[in-house]
Formats: structure tokens, sequence, C-alpha cells
């Protein structure tokens, strides 16, 4: 058989793969003579396949269908009859089929095409050989979809695109506008007019399937245009501004007519492209600088005055008079490189001409001979502390200018979340202080007398522009009046509670440190159980430092105090009538007993009936012996006691005879009646010492007692401040004393007491022996004092 009679037979075995010399050993052929068959068919496909037209197909015969793929790879003739877009390879007894599909719409095959498919194109006319087998006659593709026609923007639908956006919509910012946006929907019609006639016009092998770049470009193509026939009037401004390059938008274009560009230039075009701002670019045509990169590194000097830097380098004797004379006559660099070497920078130029502001500087001399006085260095910290005035807005009075350099150009940095220094000094002196509120008085005190720089010019904007706008100070103090008096106080105490305390009787002085924790937990509890909070009640509770217990199943604090009075007693029994006396003098809240009836109706009700028992025939009251009283259950009182921030219970049990303790006591204090009968911590702390027969804590706890009420008495009968320092104890004493009008054996054992005190707590040794006498009159002067004050 003749080598070209085995050309299917060739093309079959080529189409799996087989090489030359595989296809040789298969065909008993040399390998050089199918390599020459298969060239042929390469230059000419015509010759590889006969292609027959069918004008109809009726069969009787299987007919099997296959993808393009799997028809070519079991194909075995070339003579292929074709009907439409459909191929057929006629077997014996059966019949191959396979159709041709859009590659538009298909996409890409798992496999390479057989390279006969480009001929398939040829089998019609000549006019129209190009078009797609499956496209014939009168059909498009859809990449024949109409191009809308073109139709420029009007200034009016820009007016309104900027009048929503809240953009200047006057005439001349609409038309610039409109004048930029027109020709890039032009190019993008003209660019999808090309791109269409590119693919439609694509040579016919690259039609089929086998053209990754041509599909997709078609669907890019495709996009685009319906992209384009989608938008209307209302969106056409939108889908012009998506085409805009180099990150420009409508809000870049109305900053740059705002500040003098002509958007509609090239020029405007290429410096966005460049990055390149309309000061540089005026400056570039100004100085004749063409190159952006040399413009980039000169243009920071020759932008500055050309005076500043003519004066430092009028020793070297350049030539040039200018800037641009000196890029004429090529000394610029050299120029630059100087002002380098002596330190100096674009920047440092530039802010010298902030110097005018300052007192001494009024004229360029002025600010030369500074230059002249001083190293770079010392002229960079005064630049950078004009700058940082400037930034921090520290520069707004003259005053504040003269005082930086008063202060040699130093300049400290302001405090992290701070305005002005003397708002961190505010800051710092409230943060420290304990009271609970603060005279704005006072801190308008410290704001005058602060003469730093200022952020605010008076102290009403400094209110309202930092010490409000402080978070970390609005979280612990608020601001309010009371009595009319602008305060500022400490969270959480409120003006309203103030006020009421004040209508109470309390002045603001005794209101400053008052523990107004424990007040308002006491209030609290007097709310909950409907106990009036009148004056005198306020007055009790002050002289208990607002320690007050729980009335728990008494019903006032009269008789809660009858009943520690009754629990203490070692009698076995008691006059009725003189309990009365006793019960009306206490000076605890609670109605009087007008009667000895009346006092009998209490006594004969728990918990009075477990300790006492009275007769009103006889008008005596038994006291139970006190070996059954300690046998009874203690009955438990409840404080409310503030502890820093915590709130707990201490409990206090008031049945509970002296009489154990009584064999260690140093001193017998029951004829102090406050001492004795107040369960206050320092009478309390005081009494333990006492019965421990500790004589020296006893001491340290009643000199401190005493200075407490020593205290008091001086605010009241003296108008200087109380003392401080080394001597505060001794002056303090001293001065009580002559108001109290002490004789000389109670000043010496006081003073003898103190000293021991002193002794104790300091390791001192002065000699001093203690003894119980000089207790005796601590605790009798300490009496007399609050007997005073009462």
């Amino acid at each position: 058989m003749a080598a070209k009679d085995l050309l299917p037979k060739m093309l079959e075995l080529r189409g799996r793969n087989y090489t030359y010399k595989q296809i040789g050993e298969e065909l008993g052929i040399s390998p050089s003579l199918v390599g020459k068959h298969l060239k042929e068919v390469r230059d000419k496909p015509e010759l590889a396949f006969e292609f027959i037209e069918l004008k109809n197909f009726e069969t009787g015969q299987t007919v099997l269908s296959f993808t393009p793929e799997n028809f070519e790879k079991y194909r075995q003739t070339t003579i292929l009859y074709y009907k439409g877009t459909s191929v057929f390879e006629i077997r014996s007894g059966l019949i191959h089929k396979t159709d041709f599909g859009p590659y538009q719409t298909k996409g890409k095959l798992r496999s390479k095409l057989p390279e006969w498919y480009p001929m398939v194109t040829k089998l019609y006319s000549v006019e129209d050989w190009f078009k797609p087998i499956y496209r014939r006659g009168d059909n498009k593709t859809d990449v024949y979809d109409i191009v809308r026609e073109f139709k420029p923007l009007n200034s009016g639908n820009v007016e309104l695109y900027l009048h929503q956006n809240g953009l200047d919509s006057s005439r001349r910012f609409a038309k610039a506008i409109a004048n930029v946006l027109n020709p890039i929907l032009r190019t993008r019609f003209d660019e999808l007019g090309s791109l269409q006639k590119n693919i439609v016009l694509a040579p016919t092998e690259r039609h089929w399937f086998n053209d990754d770049a041509l599909i997709e470009k078609h669907k890019i193509a495709r996009d685009m245009i319906r992209d384009w026939n989608k938008f209307n009037h209302e969106s056409i401004i939108e889908y012009a501004i998506d085409l805009l390059p180099y990150g420009i938008t409508i809000q870049s274009m109305h900053e740059d007519i705002d500040i003098g560009w002509d958007i509609t230039t090239d020029d405007w075009l290429h410096c966005k492209k460049f990055g390149i701002t309309i000061e540089n670019w005026n400056a570039m045509k100004i100085f004749g600088i063409t190159d952006k990169e040399y413009f980039d590194k000169v243009g920071s000097w020759i932008i500055t005055d050309w005076d500043w830097s003519c004066d430092i380098l009028q020793e070297y004797e350049f030539e040039a008079d200018s800037w641009k004379d000196a890029i004429e006559k090529s000394e610029l660099d050299d120029m630059i490189n100087r002002l380098k070497k002596l330190g100096w920078t674009p920047e440092m130029l530039s802010d010298l001409d902030k110097l005018y502001e300052y007192p001494g500087f009024e004229d360029q001399n002025m600010i030369f001979e500074f230059i002249q006085n001083n190293d770079t260095k010392t002229i960079v910290k005064a630049l950078n502390s004009v700058n940082y005035l400037e930034q921090n807005k520290l520069d707004q009075a003259a005053e504040y200018r003269q005082w930086l350099i008063d202060n040699n150009w130093k300049l400290p940095k302001l405090k992290k979340g701070f305005k002005s220094y003397v708002g961190a000094k505010i800051y710092d002196h409230i943060k420290k202080h304990k009271d609970n509120y603060i005279d704005l008085d006072e801190l308008q005190e410290i704001f005058d007398e602060d003469n730093r720089p200022k952020y605010s010019s008076s102290w009403h904007k400094f209110l309202k522009q930092e010490i409000y706008e402080t978070p970390s100070l609005s979280e612990i103090w608020i601001t309010g009046h009371v009595r009319g008096f602008p305060l500022m106080l400490k969270k959480p105490v409120t003006a309203a509670l103030l006020e009421e305390l004040h209508v109470l009787g309390f002045s603001l002085d005794e209101l400053k440190t008052m523990n107004l924790k424990k007040i308002t937990k006491l209030m609290e509890y007097l709310q909950q159980n409907d106990i009036e909070f009148d004056q005198e009640f306020a007055k009790w509770a002050y002289s208990h430092d607002w320690e007050i217990p729980a009335l728990g199943s008494f019903k006032s604090y009269r008789e809660l105090r009858l009943f520690k009075h009754l629990s203490s007693m070692t009698f076995p029994s008691y006059r009725l009538d003189k309990m009365l006396d006793d019960f009306n003098e206490f000076t605890e809240p609670g109605p009087l007993a007008l009667s000895e009836q009346e006092l009998h109706a209490i006594l004969i009700q728990e918990p009075f009936s477990k300790i006492c028992m009275s007769s009103e025939e006889a008008g005596m009251v038994q006291f139970t012996d006190i070996e059954a009283r300690n046998k009874l259950e203690p009955i438990i009182i409840e404080k409310i006691v503030e502890i820093e921030k915590e709130v707990i219970v201490k409990e206090e049990v008031i049945v509970e005879v002296e009489s154990k303790k009584a064999a260690k006591r140093i001193l017998d204090y029951t004829s102090f009646a406050e001492l004795n009968e107040k369960n206050l911590n320092r009478n309390v702390t005081l009494r333990d010492a006492i019965d421990r027969g500790d004589l020296d804590d006893s001491i340290v706890k009643s000199i401190t007692r005493f200075e407490f009420w020593a205290k008091q008495l001086w605010k009241e009968h003296r108008t200087e401040s109380l003392p401080r320092g080394k001597d505060h104890g001794k002056i303090l004493m001293e001065t009580v004393a002559e108001i109290m009008q002490f004789d000389t054996r109670v000043n010496k054992n006081l003073k003898l007491a103190r000293i021991a005190r002193n002794d104790i707590l300091h390791s001192e040794k002065s000699g001093v022996k203690l003894n119980n006498t000089h207790l005796k009159y601590v605790l009798k002067a300490t009496e007399e004092i609050i007997s005073k004050l009462s």
C-alpha cells in the first residue's frame, strides 16, 4: 500500500500522541516518510479531509453522539459528512456524530480540539468565511450586541449631583467637571467599538475553542457593553466616575478647582498621574525644571525665602542672586550641599518666618543676628519649640511667646491627654485632693498664677474646653453649685446631698471633710425604715462619727441607749423615777417618756424584760443577777461601717457585763460618760487598751482621742488654720489648755502624757515615767472639752 494511502491511519495515530518513529513502526514505513506526509497535511489541511455536505439525513442505522474530543478520538476515516453544525462519520453498521458548540457560551474544553476544526469554516462562501459555523446566515452572536450611541453629559446633570452630595454646585464647578467626564465617556465608547470589531474580525482559526485569549476578550467585551447599555441619565455620572484614572474622584476634582487648577488641561491630568501638586507644578514652571525627580530633590529648598539662604551663605561668594539664577548658573546643587553641611534643612528655612511673631524678632536683621550668634542646634531647638506651641495652639497670646524666649526656648512636652500645662497641674491637684469638694476659686487661682503657655485664654474657656473634657477626671469628679458657690465635687458626692446637709445645720467647711459615704449609707437606711432624718438626728449622728447602729427590735435610738445603759449596770435594783430622769437625759433621738408609767410600759417589753423586771407600784426596777445575764444569748446590734470601698457589717455585743474585764483594768473609766457610754471606734479601742492593762497603748490612744476633740474646739474658737509641722501637737495642746483654762496640774500631766506618747511612738527616751495619773488627767481633760463643745 502506498504511503499516501496510509495518511488517514497516520493522522489517527498522530491524534493519539504517537511519535513519528512509533507511527513508522506501526505502519512499516520510515519515520522520515511519516514526517513528510504529516507536514503536507499541516501546510494544506484540506489534503487530510474530505467534507461532503448533506441536504438531508435519513438513516435506519444506529447513530452514536460524541463530544467533539471523543468523536476525534474514535475517528477512523478522513471522509466526513456535515449538515448544519453536525458532523458525521459513516461506519459499517453505525454512524458517529458530533455537534459544534459556540465557544462564547460553552467556555474552555477539557482537551485540545482536532486540527481539522478550523477547516470546517471554509465550507462557506468567501464573503462570510470568518463567521463561526454555528451562526450561518442572518443569525448573530451576542458579541454583535449594539453599543448604544454616546450622548454627552450636560452641566445640569453634574450640578444636580454636586448638590445632592453637599458640594458647591455652581456653574464654574459643574461645567469643568462635565468637561472632564465627557472625554472619558467618549473614549470608552470608542474603545467598545474597537474591541467589538477586533473580536468579530478575528481570523477564522481563532473562532473554535483553541484560543483562550479570544474567549476571555469576548467575555470582557460582552460585560463592558452590557454595563454601557445599562446606565441611564441618573446613573451615567456614577458610571463615568468609575472610569476616572489615577484615583481621581468628584471630590478631588472639586478640591482641585477650588485651589486653582484648570482640570480640563493636559497639565492637570499629567500632574494627577505623577502625583504633582499645583504648588510644585507652578514652581517647576517658574524655575524651568522639567525633571520631576530632580525637582523632588531640590524643590523643598527653592520654594523657601531666598534671602535667608543668601544671608547664611554670603561668606561663600556664590554669584547667584535668586534660586532661579542659581539654577541657570549651575550653582544650585553646591549651595544646597553647603547649607546641609552647615546643618540647615528646608524646614528650618521655612520656619524662620515664624520668628517675626516673637518679641525682639520684629525684622529680618534681628532674626539674622540670632542666626549668627547661635549654632544650628540652638536654632533647631528654638524652631521646634515655636512649632510645638503653634501645633498645640499654645501661642495664642504674646506673653506666652515671651515666656518661651525667657525660658531659653526650652519647652516641656504636654502630659498625654491634656491640652495645656496648667490643665495637667490642676488635674494632679484635684486627683490628690482628699476632701469631698474643692472650691472652683481655688482651682482658678492655680490657673491664674500659672504663667506658662495656655490653650484656653480664660478661666471660663478652660473649664469648658479642658476640665469638662478630661475623661479620667469626669470619672471621679463633677461640678455643681451649693448655696450658690461653684464647687468641684468628688463622686459619689452630689450637690443635692450637700444642700440637704447644709440645711440641717452643717457648714460647708464641716461638709468638706465628712465621710459622706457613711452619711449616704445611713440616709438610705433611715429612708428604708421610715425614720426622719432631721436636724436633731443629724447632730446626734455627727457626734457619733455617723457610725449609727441599726435599730433592730427597738423603736427608737433612745430606747436602744436605755438598753445599753441597763446592760452595763451592776446594781441589783434601781429606782424607776431615777431611771426616768436618765432616759430623758439621753441625747439619742426618740420620744421622751413623760411619766413613770410610760417608761414602765417600755421596760416590760422584750428585750428589756430579759434583763430586768419593772414594778410600777413599787417604783423600782429589779435587775437579773450578773451570772444569769451572762447566760443569756447576747443581743447583736448591726452597725454599718464603711471601710475603703467595701461595706461590711460590724457586730456589737451590747449584753455583756464588765465584771470579767475589770480584773486587768488599770483605771476605772465609768465616771467618764462619753468614753464609757458611746461606742465610737476611738472609745472602744481606748477602753480595750485600759481593760487589757496596757498603759503604753492606753496613753497613745488617749492622746489621739484628746487631739481629735481638741481640733474640734480649735475650729470653734480660732479663725486660723490648724497647726501643722513638727510642733503641731504641742501648739494644739497649749492653745486648747488656754481656751479651757486648765489648772497647772492638768497642764503638767497633759504635757508629760504627750511626751510619753512620743517616746512610745518614736522610740525616744525623755525620762518620763508613765503612771495611771497621767492617763486619768488626759481622760478628764478630754471629757471637759466634750462638755464645752456640747
